[in-house]
């Protein structure tokens, strides 16, 4: 079977899951058409365009990106309007008819080669901290980035010959995991929807690396910006806790149950994953 054709199998089979399995299936499709059939012997012969179009973007796009909800990953290498001097590769912006609204995610991508270094992973996460931040303090709802508080780690495959070995059972319980938090902790259904989007890093190892993570507000006072008109739940959906194994962490519980009963805007959460 070609990968054009598993790919069609696949979002066939999508049609049939509720949202959030299809958006991790069809991520999965996404990649059989855009991986090549063997791993990339020299790992310096790549870009970050290389790594961000053809191994991130066809994921990532699928889990926290929605365009009938106006929410679009980018990877526009400019400088965030809240944060002035830091140019993230990742944002994920909202759309406010025809210009990118305010941003709720962020991701650096690194090579994985030579040029890696534990200096320059740190550097990428101090400015990921400083943004994710900045854009919590301003409009008062979580963000998404990596390597703050995990949520999940996989390792995204080389080539279509590795693929088998990341449709995994544990792989795909923690997509899943990311994309549930993602829509129901940080997607806020106003008139018009805004989302808040994991974003990813690889880690210095010769295979990509993704992880996700949470940053919440501190904060219990009132946001600086509100809108006019009353306010729509914050929370589409309950988060069915049994979607996920029984040996799923209990701090991973604990903050599914935190967001099913509660109402607030504020989502306050005082775990803290070591």
């Amino acid at each position: 079977m070609s990968p054009k054709s598993a790919k069609l199998r696949l979002l066939t089979l999508a049609t049939s899951m509720d949202q959030f399995k299809s958006n991790v299936v069809e991520g999965i499709a996404d990649l059989l058409v855009k991986l090549p059939f063997d791993p990339i012997a020299d790992k310096n012969q790549f870009g970050e365009v290389d790594i961000q179009t053809r191994y991130y973007d066809p994921l990532l796009s699928s889990i926290v990106a929605d365009t009938t909800r106006k929410v679009v990953l980018r990877w526009p290498n400019r400088e965030d309007t809240i944060t002035t001097g830091i140019r993230p590769d990742a944002i994920v912006s909202t759309l406010v008819q025809r210009a990118f609204g305010q941003s709720l995610g962020f991701g650096e991508v690194k090579l994985g080669g030579d040029n890696t270094t534990n200096d320059s992973l740190c550097l990428d996460t101090l400015k990921l901290a400083v943004l994710s931040r900045n854009s919590v303090l301003k409009y008062g709802h979580p963000i998404l980035t990596f390597q703050v508080n995990e949520i999940g780690r996989i390792t995204l495959p080389e080539a279509l010959s590795c693929l088998h070995s990341f449709i995994t059972l544990k792989n795909i319980r923690t997509l899943l995991r990311v994309t549930l938090l993602f829509w129901h902790c940080c997607y806020q259904a106003d008139s018009s929807p805004s989302v808040v989007a994991p974003v990813s890093t690889p880690s210095p190892t010769t295979s990509p690396t993704t992880t996700s993570s949470t940053t919440t507000s501190s904060t219990t006072t009132s946001p600086t910006t509100t809108s006019p008109t009353t306010t729509s739940p914050k929370v589409a959906f309950p988060i069915d806790t049994s979607t996920f194994s029984p040996s799923a962490s209990p701090h991973t519980t604990e903050l599914f149950q935190m967001i099913n009963n509660t109402t607030s805007k504020y989502r306050d959460c005082s775990i803290q994953y070591q």
